[in-house]
Order: C-alpha cells, then sequence, then structure tokens
C-alpha cells in the first residue's frame, strides 16, 4: 500500500514507521483511524503509519484513498505565495538589468522547484523574498532573505556567489535550490549541487601571463615566492577563472575568499583572535559606538556577546591580544568623545563580560616590540591637539591606566599609525609609519628616514578632530576659540593598521597593510571618500618595501583588516572588513558591512 501511496501522491514523504523530513510549514496532526496519522500541511499531506501491525480492509482502504485524493486537491488548490522584491544591486559597472532579471529567474525556478505562485502585492503574499547583488571585482554576490508573513520567527538568509557575470545563471540556481529545500522543504540541495557540479575538463599547462606594465623592473628574491591555492573543492572548481591576488608577473590560483552575510552596521575597525577560549579564532567588529563578538560558522557570522558605549562616543580603534596569558584574548577599545580620549579593555568569560579598566583617558592598544613581544601602549591627548607627545607602556592597576616607561619612537608617529620591527634581522629595529599624507615610510627608532614609498597606502575614515558635538552646541568657532584650544579644528585621520608578519616562511618580518583607493581623497584634507581599496603584502628588500603580493581591487570601502598565521606554518587568513557602498553620497548613510576571508598557502615556495 506504501507504493501506491507513493505512487498516486508525490508529496508523501514516508509510510511506515518514521516519516522524513517534515517542512516547517506542518501545521496540524491529527489522528486517523487504526493508528494512521495523517499530517496536513499547506500543499502536503504526510502519512505515518504508527509502530506495529495494521489490517486495513479494502474496503477501508479505498476509503481512506478517496479521502487522500479530495484533501490533496482541495489544499493544492490554495498554493503558497512570494513577493519578490527587486534586488539592489551594489556595483560600479552597469549591472541594473540584474535587478528585474533576478526577479523573473527566481520566480521561476521558485514555482519549479517549491511550488511557489508569484504575487505583486506584498501584502497578500505568505513569503517575501528580498536581496541584493554585490560585485567586487569581476566576483559576484548574492545574498537574499525570506521573511514569513505574520511570522515572528527571524527572516532566513541565504548566499551564492558567481566568479563574474557569466555564472550569475548558475549561481542563481544554486540559490533558488537552497530556499525550496530548507525553507519549503522541496527537492534536495546536495542532489541538485551534484547535478549542476561543472564537468572538469583535462588538465591544460597555463601559460606564463606577461609582467603587468606597472610591475617593477627589478625584483628581489622574495617577490613571486607566496601564492593562493584552492583549499576546497568549490575553489578547485573555480581554478581557472582567476586568482584573488596579484603577484608581480603571474596571476594563479583559485577564487581565493570566502564571503560571510551582509550586516547592518556601518564597520569601523575589526580584529581576529581566540575571545572565549576554545582554541578556534573568532571575530569582533566595531560599529560607531558598539562592539560585536562573532563565531564564524562556516562563512557565516554568528553573534554571541556585545558591547554598547555612550551616545557621545565614537571609535577609533578596536585590537584584541591575550596579554595576560589566560588564554582568552581581550578586547581593546579606543574611542573619542569630541577631543576627549575614552578607553576600555574587556574579557569575555563565557557569559558576561570582565573589565579590566573603562572610561579611562587614554588612546590605548596593543603593541608588538621587538626583543620584548606584545605590550599594552598608550598616548594622552594633547590641549591644542588630537595627541600629546610620547608613547608610553602602561598597566592596569584595579581598574585604572597607569603610565610606564617612554617607547623609543619619534615624536612624529602617534599611536596608531606605526608599528616596529627588525625587517632585516640585523638587531636594530625599524618603525614603519604611515603620515597624514598617506606615505608608507620606513625610520629608525631615533626618526631618520630609511625609505618612503611613491604610492599612497592607509587611508580611513576615522579621524580625531573637527569640530565636535559641544562646538554645535556651545556656537565655538575658530573665531571664538580660546587661546589654548586647537583653533584649526582640521581632522588627524587615523590610518589603517599596520601588520608584521612572516608572510613568506623567511623568518623575517613582512608587512601587510591596505591600501584605499581615490584620488579625490588626496586633494581634499577633510573630506575623505575611498571607494575601493587592496590589501599589499611588502617585504624588506634592504632599500626598500616591495611588492609580494596584493589582492585583486575589492569594490567598497575596506575599513579594516588582520592576518593570522602561527609561526612556521604554511597556511594563513587574511580577514577583511569592507563597507559595500562608500561613495561620496554615502559616506554618513553606509550601513552594509561584510567579511572576506582569503585563505593563503605559503607550502610551496621557491628556496
Amino acid at each position: 500500500m506504501g507504493r501506491l501511496f507513493r505512487g498516486i501522491f508525490p508529496c508523501v514523504i514516508a509510510v511506515g514507521p518514521s516519516v522524513g523530513a517534515i517542512p516547517r510549514q506542518a501545521s496540524r496532526l491529527q489522528p486517523g483511524p487504526r493508528g494512521v496519522i495523517f499530517l496536513f500541511t499547506k500543499g502536503h499531506i504526510i502519512v505515518k503509519i504508527l509502530q506495529g501491525h495494521i489490517k486495513l480492509s479494502l474496503v477501508l482502504q479505498g476509503i481512506i484513498l478517496a479521502c487522500f485524493l479530495t484533501l490533496h486537491l482541495s489544499v493544492a488548490a490554495a498554493a503558497d505565495t512570494i513577493h519578490i522584491k527587486p534586488f539592489t544591486v551594489y556595483a560600479k559597472q552597469d549591472l541594473a538589468f540584474l535587478q528585474d532579471a533576478m526577479r523573473n529567474m527566481m520566480a521561476s525556478r521558485l514555482a519549479a522547484n517549491a511550488e511557489l505562485q508569484t504575487v505583486d502585492d506584498p501584502q497578500t503574499a505568505d513569503y517575501l523574498l528580498e536581496g541584493d547583488i554585490i560585485a567586487i571585482g569581476e566576483a559576484l554576490t548574492i545574498n537574499a532573505k525570506v521573511t514569513t508573513r505574520g511570522s515572528s520567527e527571524p527572516p532566513e538568509t541565504y548566499y551564492s556567489s558567481a566568479a563574474n557575470e557569466n555564472e550569475i545563471i548558475a549561481a542563481v540556481d544554486r540559490l533558488a535550490a537552497d530556499i525550496s529545500a530548507q525553507t519549503f522543504g522541496k527537492g534536495d540541495y546536495a542532489d541538485h549541487q551534484a547535478a549542476s557540479a561543472p564537468v572538469t575538463a583535462p588538465t591544460v599547462a597555463a601559460p606564463v601571463a606577461p609582467a603587468s606594465p606597472d610591475a617593477p623592473a627589478f625584483q628581489t628574491a622574495h617577490p613571486d615566492r607566496a601564492f593562493i591555492r584552492p583549499t576546497t573543492p568549490a575553489r578547485q572548481a573555480m581554478g581557472q577563472r582567476g586568482s584573488a591576488f596579484i603577484r608581480p608577473a603571474t596571476i594563479t590560483g583559485a577564487l581565493g575568499f570566502d564571503k560571510t552575510q551582509n550586516l547592518d552596521m556601518s564597520m569601523q575597525d575589526l580584529a581576529v583572535a581566540d575571545l572565549d577560549g576554545d582554541g578556534v579564532d573568532d571575530i569582533v567588529l566595531a560599529g560607531k559606538n558598539e562592539i560585536f563578538l562573532y563565531h564564524l560558522n562556516g562563512s557565516r557570522l554568528v553573534q554571541f556577546a556585545s558591547i554598547s558605549l555612550p551616545d557621545n562616543q565614537k571609535i577609533l580603534a578596536l585590537n584584541a591580544a591575550d596579554l595576560n596569558g589566560n588564554g582568552v584574548a581581550e578586547i581593546y577599545v579606543s574611542a573619542v568623545s569630541d577631543r576627549r580620549p575614552m578607553a576600555l579593555a574587556a574579557e569575555w568569560q563565557g557569559s558576561a563580560f570582565h573589565y579590566l579598566f573603562r572610561d579611562q583617558e587614554w588612546y590605548v592598544r596593543p603593541v608588538r616590540v621587538p626583543g620584548r613581544g606584545l605590550l599594552l601602549a598608550g598616548q594622552h591627548a594633547a590641549i591644542d591637539g588630537p595627541f600629546m607627545p610620547g608613547i608610553y607602556e602602561v598597566s592596569v592597576d584595579e581598574g585604572r591606566v597607569v603610565r610606564g616607561e617612554a617607547l623609543p619612537l619619534p615624536d612624529q608617529v602617534n599611536l596608531f599609525s606605526f608599528a616596529m620591527a627588525d625587517l632585516d634581522g640585523d638587531g636594530a629595529t625599524e618603525i614603519i609609519t604611515i603620515n597624514q599624507s598617506d606615505r608608507l615610510r620606513v625610520l629608525r627608532a631615533g626618526g631618520k628616514q630609511l625609505w618612503q614609498s611613491d604610492d599612497f597606502y592607509g587611508g580611513s575614515l576615522r579621524y580625531v578632530g573637527g569640530y565636535g558635538i559641544s562646538d554645535r552646541h556651545s556656537g565655538r568657532t575658530k573665531m571664538t576659540a580660546g587661546v589654548h584650544e586647537d583653533t584649526s579644528r582640521d581632522k588627524t585621520y587615523i590610518p589603517s593598521r599596520i601588520i608584521i608578519a612572516d608572510i613568506n616562511n623567511d623568518h623575517l618580518p613582512d608587512v601587510v597593510v591596505n591600501k584605499n583607493l581615490s584620488t579625490a581623497s588626496r586633494i581634499l584634507k577633510n573630506m575623505k571618500s575611498y571607494p575601493s581599496g587592496e590589501i599589499h603584502g611588502l617585504v624588506w628588500t634592504g632599500i626598500g618595501l616591495s611588492e609580494l603580493w596584493r589582492t585583486k581591487k575589492i569594490d567598497g570601502y575596506v575599513a579594516s583588516y588582520d592576518f593570522r598565521k602561527e609561526a612556521g606554518a604554511d597556511q594563513a587568513s587574511l580577514y577583511v572588513g569592507l563597507v559595500t557602498n562608500s561613495g561620496w553620497l554615502d559616506i554618513l548613510a553606509a550601513k552594509e558591512s561584510t567579511v572576506l576571508i582569503y585563505p593563503l598557502d605559503l607550502s610551496d615556495q621557491e628556496q
């Protein structure tokens, strides 16, 4: 009889001791005759025969069969409805045609896969589908969410990606199959993936690409030694579509990055560390005056804690480091209220935060000093400017930040504009810094310049100065300011972080830094906008910093980044915090952020 039911009613999931996967919209469970359970849903009938021996007469079987047919036809007549909003497109190139195309493609696939009827009026729809398409270089990512009308449950979110415009249809197929399987219980996404997987072409040795016109005429032994390798079947399948990284002479590897879901925030900073002591890296993000802690589950961010600052404070810098050595990284936050610094440090203890200090009038961050390791450094604000000369090692005593000895740094750097490293292994410490003109420089500890870049590096939208909240409320201006006040009111921008790491396993420190791309921002002193950026890996040649690799151009404002690699390890990860809409008109209104994760494999290098 099971075969008979299944042959007549494709919607029957199981007939026997157990029922298979039941869609989430199952609405009522009713007992039938002699231990037969009927589960009615909108568009589904599921039958479960209870455990035990059941004998049904042919007449009773006929009655049950007739009931099934009547119920199935009546329920199926009321198909689920869905309203599909036009997808928002974020791209520098003209991809507006995808707005209507996405609606049509999703409508046809959801009708075929999940028997959904598309309606124009969202008020009459059972479900609402909306999303966006983001272009990052040639790659396209599709974010979608499905909301059930009248439900208190949060929307279900989905994600798909395409290496370029030619792959958008396959990405839509995967997205529709995923939604049909997970939200509506129709189809098998795993089977769909297997069926739609591209046929592997015979391997052909790729010709070496000619050198870029921008490539340096002379290269040291370091460049061209580290590269990106596909680390998952998905990336291996995309291996011939180009790499997310560019080396001076060649392009190699797979697509090269994962992307998290979009977040409703304007990201200010990012840090990666083990924040809960489980041995796995977590991600902490800073908004304007909020801190969010996330577990990384695949490519999804799952929030588990947060910290809110007062509304009159804005976050300048966020860092994470395990300075007390207990296996759990602390979070160090530097904020500013008008021109007054405010610092806090907190450690997550499983269910709540333990604050090492709060509301301290310092700027603070962990600094790695050659020969000493990580320590906490701090700097005060000046009466007539954003930073007082002198950067100090600081300690914590009963919730207070206490000044220690001064670090051997030139006065021209501030707490956020430098890193320290012995770049050539000669025992002397070099200072790597970015100045207010966005030039990358290498200095001796005494301030003597060893090298300055021709290109612009760093670049961020975080700053100290300008007319603050209290200035606007009091009417204070440049003409009415006091003698000892900062009358210029120019903004001092906080450079992007400079990361020191051995990125090519030669046992010498290298430099990872961003290059936010903008011409206008170099001209207008107090107005910045960065519509795109890159991350560069640089190596010291003895006479300057030379490019080892760089990411391809990333469309959007690169707000922050972090690099994670264990000493001597072949595997590393580059995390990039991206604000997706950051044009001139979007600087203040930007609210969509995401994290890109680039896996690096450093195991295959020239010696």
